[in-house]
């Protein structure tokens, strides 16, 4: 069964409700009705036999919105509910931001907007932690103006290429024009990969190998997949 442990003792995974948006098997889903199940579960799997939930979900993903699945929620492995983004507990009605801060919000509001939609206008290099040179803007240009990026950069050595990689795929990621990214480079790169993606773009990756491999399918089954487990 999936739960939280906590002080040694296994805790009961926190359960949704309909209307809240989850994360399982590495998507996104709102939760469409939650079921009791009437028999508990089998008092072996745990000392007290709670029951189980059945949890109807239809994805939010933008590459299968609509979908819909049925999971019992207490025997999905890494599953959480996404926390409530409300409006703030405490609003002063008759007090005003400091023109500085509404100034700021206002020019960040309006930025983001003309990038998502300009894209002769980035983002990637004001996010990114690297000098960019003018020449590592041209692949990034050439990746936008593209209907799906699809890019071979073959510059010499010493010139930045994952430095243009990375302003692709951090800028593809902010226009949410991809979720997920991966890397495929020889075992001995592995390492200056991740190490430069986290640097000089805050990007987290994980270096999938052989032992990574055999500890997923100890923990999660022979049928796991890394890439919904360690989504990038």
């Amino acid at each position: 069964m999936a739960g939280i442990t906590l002080n040694g003792r296994e805790v009961a995974p926190i359960m949704p409700e309909a209307g809240q948006v989850v994360e399982v098997r590495g998507s996104t889903w709102a939760v469409s009705n939650v079921q009791v199940q009437g028999l508990p579960r089998s008092p072996a799997d745990e000392s007290v036999a709670q029951l189980s939930h059945v949890v109807d979900l239809q994805s939010l993903d933008e590459g299968s919105l609509g979908a819909q699945l049925s999971v019992v929620w207490e025997l999905e492995v890494g599953q959480t509910v996404t926390p409530a983004q409300g409006l703030p507990d405490l609003i002063h009605a008759d007090s005003f931001d400091e023109p500085e801060t509404l100034a700021g919000f206002i020019d960040a509001m309006r930025w983001g907007a003309v990038t998502s939609a300009d894209p002769n206008r980035y983002q990637a290099p004001f996010w990114s932690g690297v000098n960019v040179e003018a020449y590592q803007l041209e692949p990034l240009r050439r990746a936008l103006g593209a209907p799906r990026a699809n890019l071979l950069l073959a510059d010499d050595v010493g010139l930045g290429k994952t430095i243009e990689a990375g302003l692709v795929i951090q800028e593809l990621l902010l226009r949410h024009r991809a979720r997920t990214a991966v890397v495929v480079c020889p075992p001995s790169l592995s390492l200056k990969w991740r190490d430069e993606m986290r640097e000089k773009f805050g990007l987290e990756f994980t270096i999938v190998n052989s032992e990574l491999m055999a500890e997923v399918r100890r923990t999660h089954g022979l049928q796991a997949n890394p890439f919904q487990i360690f989504p990038a």
